[in-house]
């Protein structure tokens, strides 16, 4: 899938989203529904205790009775207090088709690229010359053409027809998209269900789907799967992939920013897909069930160093690094991420050792990565798993400290946080 995009804008990163399994570079399919069962162990009967002392005879002293009244009005508890809204409680979602069906067009519209006639209005507006640069032309653009300003979205009919025979009424299926930035994707990913099967499972952060109490019954009805730790996100999606219909995550998790590269694969979509053939194998259904990843790239349709340049002068005076000022794009890039650099280093009192005074910037920037895993490793001792595991274990590790050491927990915490940047990067 290709997508031409006018200009895109980062947003600020939402927590991670659940993991899954790697988009590949076509929509093939992973049949799993011939995985083996385990063989069932038998439950166990726990025998009940018989009860064998006897019961005290009921009194008839009047004084007493009074008194038994008494002990057990005021042992009486009052009345639980309603419980409040919890963000951490899972809901499952109810899709509403109407509303879905309804949203279709408006995702079309308003945020990808505009109503039919007026983006025509606003490629126009884009097509003389410094037009960008003119005061509120941007956001009148963006009220034209859609909010993200695709001019093309290419979704060959060949393509949907691959992906349709993986995501259809008679299979289970978990569909698998790349993850280049946020807001972004879910509006790529909504347009491509809508061809596909409208009714899909998203998977999306909790901070999203229960952020509030007000906006909850939306997202619940858009079909949106909270990712709440120990909720049942995971059956739900399970016995919605089994009825035919597709079920959406992201196996990258979290958004590097990087729109030709995939970032590091998370199993929970394999997980899924799995457990869901073994169930369908029990239940005697030869349904079958289906991996089905796929990819989207961004493609700028213009020259946009003017913007761009525009954003990093911003990012530049913000972090208070150097500006780079009449500089190319690219060595202007350059210049800001390696200012960062030498930023934290500075920050997290690393010198660099002479053996990589003038290396390039990556061989720089592992080195410092390496230094601050080190502190934490000689604290907390080695972490198995992955990268990402091993930060999220020093992370929960970390939380110790809280209380008996407030100050060393807030500076772990920080550089737990620069080894997360850094290993985004």
């Amino acid at each position: 899938m290709n997508l031409n995009q006018d200009q895109q804008r980062p947003h600020e990163q939402e927590p991670q989203a659940s993991p899954g399994q790697p988009p590949q570079q076509d929509s093939a399919a992973q049949d799993l529904s011939k995985a083996s069962l385990p063989d069932a162990k038998p439950a166990r009967e726990d025998k009940q205790p018989q009860a064998t002392e006897k019961a005290p005879e009921a009194t008839t002293d009047p004084a007493l009775q009074s008194k038994t009244s008494i002990r057990k009005q005021n042992t009486t508890s009052a009345p639980a207090k309603k419980k409040g809204f919890d963000p951490h409680e899972y809901k499952d979602p109810y899709p509403k088709s109407g509303l879905i069906r309804m949203l279709e067009p408006m995702n079309r519209w308003l945020n990808l690229s505009g109503p039919p006639l007026l983006r025509n209005v606003a490629s126009l507006i884009r097509a003389i010359p410094f037009s960008n640069r003119v005061p509120g032309v941007r956001t009148l653009n963006r009220m034209l053409g859609g909010l993200l300003q695709f001019q093309r979205f290419d979704f060959p009919k060949a393509d949907v027809d691959t992906l349709k025979k993986a995501v259809n009424k008679d299979t289970a299926a978990f569909m698998g998209p790349s993850h280049p930035e946020f807001y972004t994707d879910w509006m790529i990913d909504k347009e491509v269900c809508s061809r596909v099967s409208p009714l899909t499972a998203n998977w999306a952060t909790y901070t999203i789907v229960n952020g509030n109490k007000y906006t909850q019954p939306f997202w619940l009805a858009n079909n949106l799967v909270a990712n709440v730790s120990g909720g049942g996100g995971k059956d739900y999606s399970q016995e919605w992939a089994k009825k035919g219909n597709g079920v959406l995550l992201h196996p990258e998790g979290t958004v590097h920013w990087t729109g030709r590269h995939v970032g590091t694969i998370f199993p929970g979509i394999v997980d899924m897909a799995v457990d869901t053939a073994l169930e369908l194998q029990q239940e005697g259904s030869d349904r079958p069930v289906y991996i089905a990843p796929f990819i989207s790239r961004h493609n700028f349709t213009r020259d946009v160093s003017y913007e761009l340049n525009k954003e990093m002068k911003w990012m530049e005076k913000k972090l208070g690094v150097p500006s780079g000022k009449g500089q190319v794009v690219e060595e202007r890039f350059y210049n800001l991420q390696n200012n960062v650099l030498e930023k934290q280093m500075e920050r997290f009192s690393y010198s660099t050792p002479p053996a990589l005074q003038g290396a390039d910037f990556f061989a720089r920037q592992e080195d410092f990565y390496t230094t601050l895993k080190a502190n934490m490793v000689a604290q907390f001792g080695a972490q198995p798993g992955d990268e990402l595991k091993q930060i999220y274990r020093f992370e929960k590790a970390n939380k110790a400290l809280k209380e008996s050491d407030p100050g060393t927990y807030r500076s772990n915490k920080k550089a737990i946080g620069e080894l997360r940047r850094l290993q985004g990067f």
